[in-house]
Order: structure tokens, then C-alpha cells, then sequence
């Protein structure tokens, strides 16, 4: 028992997805310097995840864990690599996560390139993704759910809400860059559209997924 313990603790000091953001970083800084680079973010992460309290809710804890802390850690990290260029440092998280979104999301998405008419299948699916994303953490306002739109506002972001915490609201656009990634894996008949998010300035988040 003491050593599954111990196996879970060691597991929960390990940085996240850090996989596929070394590969990216090391095609533009060297293996060496992606090495020093990720041991800093791993420090970063850990150090965020002593400070703050997680939510009880182990899906808010999962989002938290596995996604918005490491971004942050990475983005503190990039900042101090690129002397403080804000621009650089978001364009280089912004596309760890969309390769990373792309990665983990490829099996889930896969079911969709077999059908005929994929939307029905599509919008069954849906509704269990979206249990990812409970209320109130994320509040929505659902304007269609028909078979040929699912359309729907977001007028609070968990994202959002924690980066603002944690001194860094403009880093939620960086995330808001995964459902465009996701949307890479639709077939042709499947078409998303959002013009306006809460991360890059806007009130709410338009949502639109769309048959063609």
C-alpha cells in the first residue's frame, strides 16, 4: 500500500503533457536548451501547484492540473526566455496546446470520419464532452440544439476565472486555441465557427457547430 502511494504522489509531481511541447521547443532551441527549459517549467508547475488550494470538483482539478497550471508554468518560463516578449511567448503556448489538443483528441474524433452523415452521431457525442465542462464553473446559454445546428453562448470561463487569479487573463486566448484544434479533426460535413471568445476580449464565447 505504501508503495502505490508513494506511486500516485510521484505521478501527481510529474509536469503534464510536457511531451509533445518538448518536441515543438526543441525543434526551435535545441534539445540542450529545451532540457534547462522544461526543468524550469517543471519547477514553475510545481511550485503553483503547492500554492494554490484546487477545487474539490476532480473535473474543475483535472482542468486545473493537467492543463492550466502547466500552460502558465510554460508561459512564465517563455517570458523570461524571449526577454519579456509577451507576443512570443503566447504564440509558442498557444501552439504546444493546439499540438497537444490535437494529439489526445485524434482517437475521440476518429468515429466521425466513417459515417455517411456524421452529425447525428456528432451531436450524441456532444452532450458527453460537454460534461467536461460543468456548471457554474462555465455557464452557457444555448440558442439551437437542432439537427442541423448546435449553437450556444459561454458566459463564464473556469479558464478564465483562474488565470485572472493567478495575474494572467490574457493567457486564456492561448486555450481557447484547443477547440480549434479539436475542430481540425471534423469531416468536411461538420463545419465550427466562433467569431469572439471571453479570452481574446469579448463578452461571451460563440459557439456554432454546424451540418454542411
Amino acid at each position: 500500500m505504501k508503495n502505490l502511494i508513494k506511486s500516485i504522489r510521484t505521478r501527481l509531481r510529474r509536469l503534464p503533457n510536457a511531451g509533445v511541447g518538448r518536441n515543438y521547443l526543441a525543434e526551435k532551441f535545441g534539445e540542450d536548451r529545451t532540457k534547462v527549459i522544461f526543468s524550469q517549467v517543471k519547477a514553475r508547475y510545481l511550485s503553483l501547484l503547492d500554492q494554490r488550494q484546487l477545487p474539490r470538483d476532480p473535473v474543475l482539478r483535472f482542468h486545473e492540473v493537467r492543463y492550466i497550471l502547466p500552460g502558465l508554468a510554460l508561459y512564465r518560463v517563455l517570458l523570461q526566455e524571449y526577454d519579456g516578449d509577451v507576443q512570443a511567448a503566447m504564440t509558442d503556448v498557444e501552439e504546444v496546446v493546439r499540438l497537444t489538443i490535437l494529439d489526445q483528441t485524434r482517437l475521440l474524433f476518429s468515429p466521425l470520419k466513417w459515417p455517411r452523415r456524421p452529425f447525428p452521431l456528432f451531436r450524441r457525442g456532444f452532450e458527453l464532452v460537454m460534461k467536461a465542462f460543468p456548471s457554474p464553473a462555465w455557464k452557457f446559454e444555448y440558442l439551437e440544439k437542432s439537427p442541423q445546428r448546435v449553437a450556444f453562448n459561454i458566459t463564464r470561463c473556469f479558464y478564465f476565472d483562474v488565470l485572472t487569479q493567478l495575474g494572467t487573463p490574457e493567457l486564456t486566448r492561448v486555450f481557447c486555441r484547443a477547440d480549434d484544434a479539436m475542430a481540425e479533426h471534423f469531416p468536411p460535413e461538420i463545419q465550427f465557427k466562433r467569431n469572439t471568445t471571453i479570452g481574446k476580449g469579448g463578452e461571451f464565447c460563440d459557439f456554432q457547430y454546424i451540418k454542411r
